[in-house]
């Protein structure tokens, strides 16, 4: 055991630790617990709708639960590229990365367009089934909103206003 433990402090740890503090993985990390309460939420509503099935004047909470679980993949889509800016040092534009992680997250879950010319998003990919598309789209706009921060169009010592300059570097 004590070979065990010898191991885990002076080999494993220090590697984990390495990789926690590499700015991709802390920002995936930082957006998860940060959209946490929503799923602390939808549990607590979930055990709320099994006492329902028991005692029949209990109100169904289970549209709290499915609600709150169908949050989690869209504040993942927005939290991870806001994160990876912070983390990458380019706080000006994390919440224009953020918004675009988020738009990017609802192009890739393929909306259908209905005969009467209204977008309809199928609810299950916005779940659970959506956290891995919620997370690819974060990382990728994450990446590419680094790439292309590094790269001004606009001097700040030029003449144009300071929000127009922001805008055409976003």
């Amino acid at each position: 055991m004590d070979k065990l433990m010898s191991w885990m402090t002076d080999s494993f740890a220090p590697k984990v630790n390495k990789m926690a503090k590499n700015p991709w993985v802390a920002s995936v990390q930082s957006a998860i617990l940060t959209a946490m309460p929503m799923v602390f939420i939808g549990s607590f509503a979930t055990i709320l709708s099994i006492v329902k099935d028991y005692w029949k004047g209990f109100p169904d909470f289970s549209l709290l639960s499915t609600f709150s679980f169908g949050l989690f993949s869209l504040f993942l889509a927005y939290l991870i590229p806001e994160a990876v800016m912070n983390n990458k040092g380019h706080k000006e534009v994390s919440k224009q990365a953020g918004l675009a992680g988020l738009a990017f997250f609802l192009i890739l879950v393929y909306p259908t367009l209905t005969a009467e010319g209204q977008i309809v998003f199928d609810l299950n990919s916005f779940g659970t089934g959506g956290m891995i598309a919620a997370l690819l789209a974060g990382l990728f706009v994450g990446i590419i909103m680094n790439l292309f921060s590094k790269w001004k169009f606009i001097d700040e010592d030029s003449a144009i206003p300071d929000f127009v300059a922001v805008w055409f570097n976003t």
